[in-house]
């Protein structure tokens, strides 16, 4: 029926296919061949529906987000175009929306002619030139930050992943044991919506001024209050920013959050500096590639680092256990059950067969006197342990990895007390390791965050709920960072085929 009526009629299975194609090759010719053969719609519909669509979305957010909790986040985007001489390469400011729980909009789409010129003029962002009056970030104090003790109900399963993982071997590492016993509450699918770009320098005052104002407009038009989050220049620059303007100012009622992400970056390029030459680096070469390492240490490589520094002190934990209950370590990695022949063993290895089944909670298992008698034996030994030098600079990188263990367990699970508290637990070794940047902005934002239910207390309601964070998967263990999101969702857009990078070559 397309093939025979073209110009009369235009069913969605062509028209689909043909958008698809054009996204993930953006190649004309393959389009225009599989039009010829009745497989999709033309390239001319296929931009036409293209350009109607994006004139149709303009700035708005999709649906109905009257019962949702909506986060915006701003961030640097970078793409390298290929030009001849290397030059006029874009770097600019990306923004976009993240939707708690997630909504969708359905509606049709005109079939309307509009120009570049008219879409650009639909999704512009007003520049607006920042005048600095004066420098009030100089007069700020740092005051004395409340002691946070947030009780983490299921810490002791902490304990129990990495010692129960090379007992009872092959099992799934903290991370996988976590998920799979965590339940709980949560507020859903997020969803996002992407926003214009900012075609200035992502660090420069007016383009950071100009991102601040689009997002207070947003929030003034859908009655929300204004949250953004940047990483850390651009979160301090925001603040001085914030903190300059005049008391009726818009930008003064906005929430600016430190990219969380971001943080966790710093952290473990701490833990890289603290545990230089200590035989971490030779240990982590032995499961990485050497050049691999160099990015593990510095923090870029997160993924990686983690998962490192989690089989390093799993071992540790492992000749820490062999040594209190007297287990032959060879006999261990030989025959790994040989280890359950104790009776205190024995009761653990029951405790996790029970909890990976649901025969107990993860609050249940916490709280069980096999656990609570296991750390305080843990406890007693390290305590023994540290009047060597040795030992008490490996219980320390314990200590460490355990904080961070911490914050990804704050972010997974939406526990904003626990994010606080970890952020907190970071500011010693983020100052020890000469992160001075990351420490004074950590330290100011914690300042700010500790009175968020005074100052923003609808905020601070849906922090408590665990809108915090966003998730691109519907469960529990599953919420990530919004500095994160947006490298997940905006930059590597940009990088995929099919988008800025593939089309600026095929187009």
């Amino acid at each position: 029926m397309q093939a025979s009526r073209p110009r009369a009629l235009i069913t969605p299975l062509q028209l689909g296919l043909g958008v698809q194609v054009h996204h993930n090759f953006a190649s004309r010719f393959l389009v225009s061949t599989l039009n010829s053969l009745g497989f999709c719609s033309s390239y001319y519909e296929v931009q036409k529906f293209e350009s109607s669509a994006a004139a149709v979305q303009g700035v708005d957010l999709p649906g109905d987000i009257s019962n949702s909790f909506v986060q915006f986040v701003a961030d640097n985007v970078d793409h390298n175009t290929r030009t001849i001489d290397g030059l006029n390469t874009f770097h600019g400011m990306g923004i976009i929306a993240g939707i708690t729980p997630g909504t969708k909009r359905t509606q049709p789409i005109p079939r309307i002619a509009f120009s570049t010129d008219e879409i650009k003029a639909l999704a512009k962002i007003e520049i607006k030139y920042y005048k600095p009056q004066s420098d009030r970030m100089a007069e700020l104090s740092y005051a004395e930050l409340k002691n946070l003790n947030t009780l983490d109900k299921t810490f002791r399963l902490d304990l129990l992943s990495v010692i129960i993982w090379p007992l009872k071997y092959p099992i799934p590492m903290w991370s996988g044991f976590m998920q799979m016993v965590q339940t709980g509450d949560y507020p859903g699918k997020s969803s996002v919506s992407f926003l214009p770009m900012i075609d200035l320098n992502a660090s420069d005052m007016t383009c950071i001024y100009s991102t601040l104002n689009f997002v207070a407009n947003q929030a003034k038009r859908y009655d929300i209050t204004a949250i953004l989050t940047f990483d850390q220049p651009l979160y301090w620059k925001a603040l001085s920013i914030v903190e300059n303007e005049n008391p009726g100012s818009t930008l003064k009622s906005m929430v600016l959050r430190l990219g969380p992400f971001h943080t966790e970056m710093s952290f473990l390029g701490s833990i890289g500096n603290l545990m230089s030459n200590t035989g971490l680096k030779e240990m982590l070469e032995l499961i990485y590639a050497p050049n691999a390492v160099t990015h593990i240490l510095s923090g870029k490589a997160v993924a990686r680092a983690f998962r490192g520094h989690m089989l390093v002190d799993t071992a540790l934990y492992c000749l820490l256990i062999a040594d209190i209950f007297n287990i032959d370590v060879s006999k261990l990695l030989e025959e790994p059950n040989s280890t359950l022949e104790t009776t205190e063993m024995k009761e653990i290895d029951e405790l996790y067969s029970q909890l990976s089944s649901g025969e107990l909670s993860a609050s249940e298992a916490g709280e069980s006197d096999v656990l609570k008698n296991l750390e305080a034996t843990v406890h007693r030994k390290q305590e023994i342990l540290k009047q060597s030098r040795t030992a008490k600079l490996w219980l320390q990188y314990s200590e460490m990895v355990q904080v961070l263990r911490q914050f990804i367990k704050a972010e997974r699970t939406g526990n904003w007390p626990l994010h606080l508290q970890s952020i907190q637990e970071m500011l010693p070794f983020l100052a020890a390791s000469g992160h001075n940047l990351y420490t004074k902005t950590a330290y100011v934002y914690l300042m700010t965050m500790q009175s968020l239910d005074e100052d923003h207390p609808d905020v601070y309601a849906n922090f408590i709920n665990g809108n915090h964070v966003i998730r691109r998967s519907n469960r529990y263990w599953a919420g990530i960072s919004s500095d994160l999101f947006i490298e997940q969702v905006l930059m590597r857009s940009v990088k995929t085929a099919g988008w800025i990078n593939e089309r600026t070559r095929n187009d």
